[in-house]
């Protein structure tokens, strides 16, 4: 495929690229290829992993290059040994997850919207043997699209159809300098060992190897397209919503739902594997518990949906309950007034009787195995109990901010007051409102 076809996988002439340069001779093929074109505005990141004694030299190349042609560009270091060893992680995992953190970073700072890398065919190749190698399925077999979300950014592949060897060609006829990254000879990197060893000996089984495996992950990806043509019409509404009903998961095949697990953790920046998938699943079938922690994220199972919230959405403070109160994206008001009555007001209103408040008012959360009696009710129960026979979801019981004093909760927002906070009609009362029916607080 010859290199102007890596023009077609770009936006149209005149939008702001920006191209994560190593100093190879790939990405530094692809800055080249763009900056003689001319059509592109271009910034140029470059992140030195200091995993070897002689990475400041690459770094300088790239520096240098931009330099003599005017590219604005943002060249960091980072020691990724260290960094995996303190998360745990592999060398390659690190060094790709901070690389692309990095790159998000500088895209928002320079408010560019497109993200380009210099994967290539070879590259596409020496992805979905490792994924089949892991056991990936359909998905692992696509290998790299050649667009991806990368958060709110777009994140391109447009050297996907290009050969190595066609790389290599360019930078030879153009003169294109580049760096040798020494540690790629090395084979105890797993996708140095694919390159390497794995795939020349399969190549020499079979010369149309590589043919038959693009063909194979070319018909996995009209599969995937499929499903998410399936997928689409929802998704949007599904992620605003952070929940979806257990009846549409149910509604479809097995291998359409493990594939859209597989895309919901992708989203939501978890961790992706068959096991995951296969927890997801037990989640779904009632296996095991209702409630599933996947990294920093909880998925919950009501019985009509499956729900996810983030652990720090949970985490809220006590806040001093004092007249006029913004909690998130919500108002709290207090006052005093006599109620007619108390019947007639609405979920998001409540009067109390100033005599039922011990101490001082306060907004919090509801408290692990906390009690309480509601307005009417003929004794105690726990508080989620009451709040699971209102069918108010997990999710929503978690996050939502309660009116308490010293005794406990005097009023939930959007269902009742405690049955102590009762007040007869024409009484002076302690209005209570909020702006949000059955408030969530973040």
């Amino acid at each position: 495929m010859p290199l102007n076809e890596i023009a077609v996988h770009v936006p149209q002439p005149g939008t702001p690229l920006l191209i994560a340069v190593s100093g190879g001779c790939d990405s530094m093929v692809l800055l080249d290829y763009l900056r003689r074109s001319a059509e592109w505005p271009l910034l140029v990141f470059h992140l030195d992993h200091q995993l070897r004694a002689d990475s400041n030299q690459d770094a300088a190349l790239v520096g240098d290059y931009c330099e003599q042609h005017g590219i604005p560009h943002s060249i960091q270091s980072c020691a990724i040994a260290e960094v995996a060893s303190a998360n745990g992680m592999g060398i390659e995992e690190a060094a790709r997850e901070e690389r692309y953190k990095r790159l998000a970073a500088y895209a928002e700072e320079q408010g560019v919207e497109y993200i380009l890398t210099a994967h290539h065919q070879d590259d596409q190749i020496e992805t979905i043997l490792m994924n089949k190698a892991r056991g990936a399925g359909l998905s692992g077999l696509c290998g790299m699209r050649t667009q991806r979300p990368l958060g709110r950014f777009q994140l391109l592949r447009p050297c996907l159809g290009q050969t190595r060897t066609a790389l290599r060609k360019y930078a030879e006829q153009q003169h294109v300098p580049f760096r040798e990254d020494s540690s790629n000879l090395d084979t105890v990197y797993a996708r140095n060992a694919v390159r390497h060893e794995l795939i020349p000996d399969l190549e020499h089984k079979d010369p149309d190897f590589r043919s038959k495996i693009l063909a194979e992950s070319a018909a996995a990806q009209k599969c995937i397209d499929a499903w998410d043509a399936q997928i689409n019409p929802q998704w949007q509404q599904i992620v605003d919503h952070a929940e979806i009903t257990t009846l549409q998961l149910q509604n479809w095949d097995t291998e359409l739902r493990r594939y859209f697990w597989r895309r919901l953790l992708m989203h939501l920046q978890l961790p992706i594997s068959r096991l995951h998938i296969q927890r997801c699943e037990d989640l779904l079938a009632g296996a095991n518990s209702r409630r599933l922690q996947l990294g920093n994220m909880q998925l919950i199972k009501n019985p009509d949906a499956v729900a996810w919230i983030r652990d720090e959405d949970n985490h809220f403070n006590p806040t001093a309950f004092e007249g006029h109160v913004q909690v998130g994206d919500c108002v709290f008001d207090k006052s005093e007034s006599t109620i007619e009555d108390p019947s007639t007001l609405g979920p998001q209103q409540a009067a109390i009787n100033p005599q039922a408040i011990k101490g001082e008012l306060v907004l919090r959360r509801i408290e692990a195995g906390e009690q309480w009696q509601a307005l009417g009710a003929p004794g105690h129960k726990t508080v989620m109990s009451y709040l699971s026979d209102k069918k108010c979801p997990v999710q929503s019981r978690e996050q939502m901010v309660v009116v308490a004093d010293d005794l406990g909760i005097l009023w939930i927002p959007g269902y009742t007051i405690a049955e102590r906070a009762r007040i007869e009609a024409g009484a002076n009362a302690m209005m209570l409102s909020c702006d949000s029916n059955g408030f969530m607080g973040r």
